[in-house]
């Protein structure tokens, strides 16, 4: 049936073009041209759709875009790695670009909101690219080239899924094929992700201007404030630095900022997310821009340095670098020592000014001539636990980033002395056992003796706190300098110590952070702590990837609970009797220390500590430039910021009674002749070793008589 019916149609359509064969050619002609255009622009769009087809595969538009949109949908953005105190008070920041990871739901909705307003209104809508706003682009750039007006495709013709593509994936090239795939990218990316997520990648992978990247960034080097706590007015500054930052960046240009805050506003108002009340109150409200301030720099700039180098260390397994990786480092530094050391520095001006006084002028590094600067540092550490609680790597962070605490190995001179006589006291020596003094050469250096000691004999105990150091070589000469390097071995120190006699004075060098750690044992009854900067450290997701772990676990005992109290007397002496009797009263206060001063006074120490406070201060150049002139020494140079800052730090660290282990008795003996006397000092020997002899002749004065003089280092 259906045959029938096409047969009679087409006999019919047959008989039809029979009839009009006679027609005038003119009407032949027309239609034999529309049937011709009409196959001539069928096969156009054929072939155009095949070109076009082309066009778009060369550009790789329909290839599989699964990898490159999951670079953006895992986009977990980590952030500045941070720093804390050991209170949990921010002290520094790591990062490769400053970056403050805000989640959407963080974000004010004011930022938003400004964010959407002027820079992609139908962000909520749209399905990766708007249509209307590519043509008003276009149109835009069409009348500026007809009025002559330079223009850009500047004109909101991005959306913010196109922008994400190109910030992630893609280069700022101009150019049409680079549009065309950004926006068959923007579409697939609409597919995968949601558009929280899509603004969230945007809000904080952007850069806006003065070292920021995102809004959360932003925040905070330009109003000092936390994104959460910005205004209206701010958000809408904040969110006009998207598109030219450099140019609306309000450090810079505050008035340009300002009337781009306008522009935000209006556009918030006409996108219907604010009243005209609230922008005319917005933009009168005055904008108060902070000046950006490193954290690294405001507190503890030597101690943050030191705790990248160390965390770098810790982690070396697992990153390669620390920065923007969104940990989160806790240290050991207390704020309130720090301050007071900080202070101690910077109120003593006037005291290096006079330990500068004739020094000679160097060339500095353009060549010119200047009087070197006299430079200090400070480490402050908790003895029970080896952390570190203050450190002033130098007097002035932004004139030098070398710190002295860490970097310097300088020679430590007669603060080094008590290893030798803790060494002794260990070996069955005795504060009491008689030595003397008399001049002595090693190799070509002759030792030099405080107070112009010579010619007689005293107690080991009174050459240890007047720093006499004839009796010291005397000494190491008896122990033997191989046994005594062994034994300094056990405090792990960062350098070798020299095989020569000269050792047992100090001329070895090492780190102040080394020899804090010698102290810091006696002060902790013979435990050796290391010194660390570092507690804990915590990922991007707060999961603990490193531990110190608890004191009691770290150290290790390596001098004998009684020595250790007999060394923490005899340095209570040296406050008492000795080199630092300036300060005696904190004898009083359980305090004790050691002056130390390198050749020529070129490395000037005081050493000391309380039960919960070992502290090392060092007064020098970093030229090492002696400080003869001014008769420095660790007495004069080191000792008054010694006193100044220990007597403050006692407020948060108080200094208890040291206390008296049960093997050890006292005994009161003449500091000069070593016999018992009412009359003499107080002694603390081990049981069993207390001198029982109540007078005796000076052996000086019968080996004189005698005339059986003898060589010191025999």
């Amino acid at each position: 049936m259906k045959k029938e019916i096409l047969k009679n149609y087409a006999k019919r359509f047959l008989a039809y073009l029979s009839l009009r064969r006679n027609a005038s050619g003119q009407r032949s002609l027309i239609r034999i041209f529309l049937l011709s255009l009409t196959f001539v622009s069928g096969l156009s769009f054929i072939i155009g759709t095949a070109s076009l087809y082309s066009y778009l595969y060369s550009l790789n538009v329909f290839d599989d875009h699964h990898h490159a949109i999951e670079t953006i949908k895992n986009y977990d953005p980590n952030g500045n790695t941070y720093v804390f105190d050991r209170d949990g008070h921010k002290i520094g920041e790591f990062f490769d670009f400053y970056q403050i990871a805000i989640p959407f739901d963080r974000i004010p909705k004011n930022l938003v909101d400004a964010i959407v307003a002027i820079e992609d209104r139908n962000f909520w809508s749209h399905s990766g690219f708007d249509i209307k706003s590519i043509v008003r682009a276009s149109l835009d750039f069409a009348e500026g080239r007809l009025s002559g007006r330079k223009q850009t495709f500047q004109q909101g013709a991005s959306t913010l899924t196109q922008q994400v593509v190109r910030k992630f994936l893609l280069t700022a090239e101009k150019s049409i094929d680079r549009k065309i795939i950004e926006i068959a990218l923007a579409r697939e990316l609409e597919k995968n992700i949601s558009k929280k997520d899509i603004f969230e990648a945007y809000a904080n992978r952007m850069f806006l201007g003065n070292g920021a990247y995102g809004v959360g960034a932003a925040a905070q080097r330009y109003f000092a404030k936390n994104v959460q706590d910005l205004s209206l007015g701010e958000c809408a500054l904040v969110a006009g630095l998207f598109q030219l930052p450099s140019k609306y960046n309000p450090a810079r240009y505050p008035e340009v900022a300002k009337k781009r805050q306008a522009r935000v506003l209006q556009a918030m108002y006409d996108a219907g997310y604010i009243t005209k009340a609230q922008a005319r109150d917005a933009y009168k409200q005055k904008l108060n821009y902070k000046e950006y301030k490193p954290m690294n720099v405001q507190l503890a700039p030597h101690f943050v340095d030191h705790v990248y180098q160390e965390a770098r260390t810790i982690l070396a397994h697992k990153y390669d670098t620390v920065a923007s990786q969104g940990l989160r480092i806790y240290t050991t530094l207390d704020t309130n020592l720090q301050n007071i050391a900080q202070r101690t520095m910077d109120e003593a001006k006037e005291h290096f000014d006079r330990l500068r006084r004739g020094l000679p002028s160097r060339p500095n590094a353009q060549g010119k001539l200047e009087v070197p600067r006299v430079e200090a540092s400070l480490l402050s550490v908790e003895p029970k636990s080896g952390q570190i609680l203050a450190m002033v790597g130098g007097r002035d962070y932004k004139l030098s980033q070398f710190n002295r605490v860490t970097q310097a190995m300088r020679s430590p001179g007669s603060a080094f002395k008590p290893l030798l006589y803790s060494f002794a006291l260990e070996q069955g020596w005795r504060w009491s056992d008689m030595v003397y003094v008399s001049p002595i050469s090693i190799d070509d250096y002759r030792p030099r003796n405080s107070h112009g000691a010579h010619l007689e004999e005293t107690t080991l105990a009174s050459a240890f706190y007047r720093s006499i150091n004839t009796p010291a070589v005397e000494l190491g000469k008896k122990l033997g300098i191989e046994n005594f390097i062994r034994y300094v071995e056990k405090f792990d120190l960062d350098s070798p110590i020299k095989n020569e006699l000269g050792s047992v004075l100090g001329s070895s060098t090492m780190s102040m952070l080394k020899l804090a750690n010698i102290y810091a044992t006696f002060a902790n009854k013979g435990r050796l702590m290391p010194t660390i900067a570092i507690t804990k450290i915590t990922n991007a997701k707060n999961v603990v990837i490193y531990d110190a772990g608890p004191p009691e676990n770290l150290g290790k005992q390596i001098v004998d609970e009684e020595t250790a109290y007999l060394m923490t007397k005899g340095l209570e002496n040296v406050f008492r009797y000795g080199t630092a009797y300036e300060s005696h009263d904190l004898a009083n206060q359980n305090m004790v220390g050691k002056t130390g001063t390198s050749n020529d006074n070129k490395d000037n120490w005081f050493a000391g500590y309380s039960s919960s406070l070992a502290t090392l201060i060092w007064v020098g150049t970093d030229t090492s430039d002696s400080l003869m002139n001014q008769t420095a020494g660790g007495a004069k140079a080191a000792l008054p910021l010694w006193d100044r800052y220990m007597r403050q730090a006692k407020g948060f660290y108080p200094a208890e009674p040291f206390v008296l282990p049960p093997k050890v008795v006292e005994a009161k003996v003449d500091p000069r002749h070593g016999y018992l006397s009412d009359g003499g000092i107080k002694m603390y020997f081990k049981e069993g070793t207390v001198p029982t002899q109540k007078a005796k002749d000076s052996d000086l004065r019968v080996i004189s008589q005698t005339g059986s003089f003898r060589n010191i280092l025999d």
